[in-house]
């Protein structure tokens, strides 16, 4: 029956009292007493009224009403209009810490409040005058200083003429209660700052994936407010749906099996910086309070950093797999090709020594000549194998890149075409490098001539030299020596390498050409799958190395890194000495004897 109120009327000489009390535990000690409505309190009121001249009743009834109020569990407290305390049971004589004589006679808010408080109690007590009855906490004061939050259900008290006579007030002490709303409210705060502090995203969602709870972390992921996040669905801030769907399933897992799912890397983007991230997620099954559904408890932690450097130690290991694959091939076609070398040596000269002969044939003449023809390019292939092995001669001297780039385009910019611009950018001041002419000229041909291939509709291709200083050299060649190398970028517009091939491209007789491509001149330039494996192994030879970064449709960019050459290093001459025979013995050696044999013929032959 909460909201009921008891009427008690008391008359003392001069004052009609009507007080109307909430109904509380300790009523049911009062005898007699019942719950009233509003309409049967108006008329006991009057019927009070109607026989207040029986004294002896009116006795009776005093005492009756100091048993009640001193029965109740509350403090009462009985004012006048001017709020002076007529009234108090003994319980709000305990509560203030003044004695019930103490209290009579004075102004309520004098006796509770500091000085500074006091408007607070008596706009209160104008609203009772004003018939207002209301229900409100307080921060009162006891009699030696003590605060204590207190609970007051007043109401305003009237006569049989319905005029407003006095402020009728049940306090109740609710400190304990007030200091744990207090404590669970801190408690709260300090949870949510803490997760809001954390920088890792903190959530948790229903089995619909909705989200329950969310930080100031995953707010900033999805470049909204915690309060937009709560009481709404996942895929509102993906514009992935099968991430959404996978993020589900795991959810519904974690709630119907009871049991930590782990998602060791998501991949997401950030939707306020537009960068991707990577998170190692947790998720774990809870309840938000007792008889609660299951629900998922996830934080994500950003690994980003982390996946980073696995991936950069990915690739150098990939580019230290790739540097000691290509020396084995490299070693690998060394010895094939001193073999063939030796073989076709042995083959020409002997064709040498047919063609020499005054008395062949026509018929046989010409099939010497188409044979020697075929050692011919047989010669280059193994002139190619050994370039990419790094044993072909060299004749390295000190130069400017940037001439040396000068005149090759120059040259093969008549062997291009009109349809292909050479363009030549060079940084100011590129220190000089020791290389060969020659082998340089072929790394040149060999990239303008593949880019020409790239640009079947014709294009631009920039040359751009400039400089860098390299660490860790070893991963690209073992015998590079850190420090500053001038480069030299050629770059094309045209088709792109696959991604599946970058890291063949540069391996003997790989090639994604068909044999009749030709240059835009006509030119035979395709097939082998030397030509690129050839401008490796130039550049290992050179101290250096090459790389290639492509995009398909976009195009490709070969990068050549040549060492600086040193101050001291002089330019290497290499004089060509004539001998001249004054009779004697020769001797000739060779580990094939094949070769010893056929170099003495000719030796004979020449007398």
């Amino acid at each position: 029956m909460t909201g009921s109120i008891y009427l008690i009327i008391v008359e003392f000489s001069l004052f009609l009292h009507v007080f109307c009390l909430p109904l509380t535990p300790t009523a049911g000690l009062l005898r007699g007493a019942r719950p009233m409505g509003l309409s049967e309190i108006a008329d006991s009121i009057k019927r009070f009224f109607r026989f207040r001249s029986d004294s002896a009743a009116l006795i009776d009834r005093e005492i009756g009403f100091q048993t009640l109020i001193e029965s109740l569990g509350d403090g009462i407290i009985f004012s006048d209009r001017e709020d002076r305390i007529i009234l108090v049971n003994s319980r709000m004589a305990s509560l203030s810490g003044y004695s019930v004589d103490e209290m009579r006679g004075r102004p309520s808010d004098e006796l509770l409040l500091p000085k500074n408080e006091r408007g607070a109690l008596m706009e209160r007590t104008n609203r009772r005058l004003r018939g207002i009855s209301e229900r409100y906490e307080i921060l009162l004061m006891r009699k030696n200083g003590e605060r204590f939050w207190a609970e007051i259900n007043a109401t305003p008290i009237y006569n049989s003429k319905d005029k407003i006579i006095g402020t009728l007030g049940a306090v109740t002490d609710i400190t304990q209660r007030v200091e744990a709303v207090q404590e669970l409210t801190f408690q709260k705060e300090f949870l949510r700052k803490v997760i809001d502090t954390t920088p890792s995203p903190i959530f948790a969602k229903d089995s619909n994936g909705v989200f329950t709870l969310a930080n100031e972390a995953l707010a900033n992921l999805y470049d909204t407010t915690v309060d937009r996040i709560v009481g709404h669905h996942n895929r509102e801030f993906s514009a992935d749906p099968v991430q959404v769907e996978r993020f589900l399933a795991e959810d519904l897992q974690v709630i119907a099996e009871a049991i930590p799912v782990v998602s060791p890397s998501v991949r997401t983007t950030n939707r306020r910086t537009k960068v991707e991230q990577w998170f190692h997620t947790i998720k774990v099954p809870f309840r938000a309070h007792n008889g609660g559904d299951v629900q998922v408890l996830a934080i994500a932690t950003d690994i980003t950093e982390r996946k980073q450097i696995e991936e950069s130690n990915a690739q150098l290991q990939a580019q230290l797999m790739q540097s000691q694959k290509m020396d084995a091939i490299g070693k690998l076609a060394a010895g094939v090709a001193h073999d063939l070398n030796n073989s076709l040596a042995a083959v020409t000269g002997h064709l040498n020594l047919l063609q020499s002969d005054p008395s062949l044939s026509a018929d046989v003449a010409h099939s010497v000549d188409v044979a020697l023809s075929g050692c011919a390019r047989a010669s280059s292939l193994i002139r190619q194998l050994l370039g990419f092995a790094r044993q072909g001669r060299y004749a390295p001297h000190t130069l400017a890149l940037a001439d040396a780039v000068g005149e090759s385009v120059e040259f093969l910019g008549r062997v291009v075409g009109d349809r292909f611009k050479l363009v030549i950018q060079c940084d100011s001041k590129v220190p000089a490098i020791s290389a060969d002419d020659a082998q340089l000229q072929q790394v040149l041909t060999n990239l303008i001539i593949n880019a020409t291939q790239a640009m079947p509709n014709g294009g631009q291709i920039l040359l751009n030299i400039g400089t860098c200083i390299v660490g860790s050299n070893e991963l690209f060649n073992a015998q590079a020596k850190s420090g500053r190398f001038v480069t030299l970028q050629v770059q094309d517009t045209g088709t792109g390498i696959a991604p599946e091939y970058l890291d063949k491209i540069f391996e003997p007789f790989f090639t994604t050409k068909s044999p009749s491509t030709r240059t835009p001149k006509g030119i035979e330039a395709g097939g082998s799958g030397l030509g690129l494996a050839m401008v490796y192994g130039i550049m290992q030879h050179h101290g250096g190395w090459a790389e290639v970064s492509s995009r398909v449709g976009v195009g490709s960019t070969f990068t050549l890194f040549f060492p600086q050459a040193c101050q001291q290093q002089l330019e290497k001459l290499t004089d060509q000495i004539e001998i001249h025979g004054t009779g004697g013995t020769i001797m000739l050696i060779d580990d094939e004897p094949t070769l010893v044999d056929l170099g003495s013929q000719f030796i004979t032959r020449a007398g």
